[in-house]
């Protein structure tokens, strides 16, 4: 892509630092056009907790990009309560893309990861999720449905344009090209009738990912969903609150 080429240019000679995800085009039903690059997360998951901190036999890469606005080099804990509270309510309430590649170190430049959410791959997953949407003084019904939006069912496709390593292996920067496609998914007895909750559409993004402290990440990113802060037992989970993969892993509203 042209457009695509020059950014890269661009961010080169720039000397960007840290992670950032631009949408390039695309938009989704009532022009919506997700805002998920205003903080970006990106770290080498190269631990997991069992008893103890022990070495993933194999590393994956991880990213969550979201509509929430902090330092994502300063512990949360150390913000004052209202700049806390504002990071976790944009973060719960915004929109959001969680990636992970799995067995990080085979990846290579030129790689084309294709992903279907109702097949589902071993090699990538990914997630997303549309923020809510407020309602006018004078709605009449407040179907919980429109509280937030489902993507439904996804297709994404990530090429890898640059890749670099550190010394010991692992990711030092990665550009890439990401194409999201989402559908509204039928009817089923999984989700009898749900149409209302999706937003189908379409976007592509540019990513630059410089992984950050594992420990930091993973860290701020058990504030931000409402985790205990302390180690937790590593249940290779990839179920993000308000955060969907396929029809059948969708977040239901709790009130009705």
């Amino acid at each position: 892509m042209r457009g695509f080429g020059l950014l890269l240019l661009a961010t080169g000679c720039s000397g960007q630092v840290g992670s950032s995800v631009a949408i390039e085009s695309g938009d989704f039903e009532g022009e919506r056009v997700p805002e998920i690059g205003v903080t970006v997360m990106a770290w080498n998951d190269r631990m997991t907790f069992n008893a103890g901190y022990q070495e993933r036999d194999h590393p994956a890469l991880e990213a969550v990009a979201s509509q929430s606005q902090f330092d994502e080099q300063v512990d949360l804990l150390s913000l004052d309560g209202s700049s806390f509270l504002d990071a976790v309510h944009s973060f719960r309430f915004g929109d959001g893309l969680h990636l992970r590649i799995n067995e990080s170190e085979t990846l290579i430049k030129g790689d084309e990861l294709q992903l279907d959410s109702n097949e589902g791959s071993d090699r990538w997953q990914l997630a997303l999720k549309l923020g809510a949407e407020g309602l006018s003084g004078d709605t009449d019904l407040d179907d919980p449905r429109r509280g937030f939006r489902l993507p439904g069912l996804i297709t994404a496709k990530l090429r890898i344009v640059e890749l670099e390593r550190d010394a010991a292996g692992q990711i030092a920067s990665l550009d890439a090209e990401l194409e999201v496609k989402v559908r509204r998914c039928p009817p089923s007895e999984h989700n009898p009738g749900e149409g209302e909750a999706y937003r189908p559409g379409s976007f592509v993004a540019l990513l630059h990912l410089e992984p950050m402290s594992e420990r930091l990440a993973e860290h701020n990113l058990k504030l931000l969903l409402g985790l205990s802060p302390l180690p937790l037992p590593d249940n290779n989970g990839f179920e993000f609150p308000g955060f969907t993969r396929n029809c059948r892993n969708n977040p239901r509203p709790p009130i009705d």
